[in-house]
């Protein structure tokens, strides 16, 4: 794209943000090149919605970007190195004293929600992203167990299974306890395999037991959806936003985000590799097709975990949204790696 069409896209993108209204030609000569003709900006905008970079609401009004251009301006005309500052020590207060995994990523995702006003989501990891730490099963009465399994740095994991007299099996429960968090401390889920098990079943001498041991730590360890769990916080922000005064408009939005479905897909069922960006119609659900998803994971030391996002507008302040979400995914992981140890 030339540079003039490049600037007249950053001009009206820039504008559009600030106002919510669409941009017309007199607009950008005054404001960001004054050195150009009205004219001249309205046949270079013609050229633009042409190519499909700008949209025109209605037949009177000024441009405003489409989701092609909005993706240009992203990935061509805001640099990373151009995004704001985001001092990290400003994370590290809003983080600070958490002494928990569970802890630390609710509070991260309510100071980023809080910090940049849009709705942010956390998706907390499943087993299967995680390193073993503990296998614990308890009776709870005389038909159920509780499983219970912690996880680097320290998730818990828990499944309640029916097992005939239980209460009476305890001095066995215990002793399979201590084994598989022996056998099993420090397995990654990518070690975690059918064949591993079958050598920790071998610690366990009855057939039957074997089954209802085994089977429900396999089932934890791979499974996805039924383990993860997405945290949305600051859902009040949409309302602030002229897109959503339409209450139909804004319920469907509301609605969409209590789907546990809909939010995993939102973050790309976690398979996130750094700071990425999806935009209106690259939404895989209808009615979020409004809105864009900046997102970045986090972890421990250079292992993934989870993602942490903002969910907003395709008019969103793209600037300082990629700002804050690098930022805060990266302060996330330096807490999560500083998170001592569970045994």
């Amino acid at each position: 794209m030339e540079d003039r069409k490049q600037r007249i896209l950053r001009a009206i993108t820039d504008d559009y943000i600030q106002t919510a209204e669409p941009v017309g030609s007199r607009t950008v000569a005054r404001k960001y090149l004054p050195g150009v003709s009205p004219a001249t900006i309205r046949n270079e905008m013609a050229d633009l919605e042409e190519q499909g970079y700008l949209e025109q609401p209605h037949a009177s009004a000024g441009r405003i970007p489409s989701d092609l251009g909005y993706r240009y301006y992203v990935e061509v005309l805001i640099p990373r190195e151009e995004l704001p500052a985001e001092p990290p020590q400003a994370w590290h207060e809003e983080l600070l004293g958490a002494r928990d995994p569970e802890t630390l990523i609710t509070r991260a995702g309510r100071a980023l929600s809080r910090r940049v006003r849009y709705s942010t989501l956390v998706l907390r990891p499943s087993l299967r992203r995680l390193v073993l730490r503990h296998v614990r099963y308890t009776p709870v009465d005389p038909e159920h167990v509780l499983l219970v399994v912690v996880a680097d740095p320290g998730f818990v994991y828990n499944r309640l299974l029916r097992w005939a007299d239980a209460e009476e099996r305890s001095e066995v429960l215990e002793r399979m306890s201590t084994t598989l968090s022996r056998l099993l401390h420090g397995v990654s889920a990518e070690a975690f395999t059918r064949t591993l098990l079958e050598q920790v079943s071998d610690e366990v001498p009855d057939p039957r037991w074997r089954d209802l041991v085994v089977e429900p730590l396999l089932d934890l360890f791979t499974e996805n959806r039924g383990a993860e769990q997405v945290y949305v916080e600051g859902v009040p922000f949409f309302l602030e936003q002229p897109e959503f005064k339409d209450v139909e408009v804004a319920r469907q939005v509301l609605d969409r985000l209590q789907d546990p479905d809909t939010l995993m897909a939102l973050l790309m069922d976690g398979d996130v590799a750094g700071l990425e960006v999806t935009i209106g119609h690259e939404q895989p659900v209808p009615e979020l097709q409004r809105c864009s998803v900046v997102m970045a994971p986090y972890g421990r030391g250079d292992r993934p975990m989870g993602v942490i996002g903002l969910i907003g507008p395709t008019r969103m302040d793209y600037r300082r949204a990629l700002a804050a979400v690098e930022s805060v995914s990266r302060v996330l992981t330096e807490a999560m790696t500083l998170l001592p140890d569970q045994t």
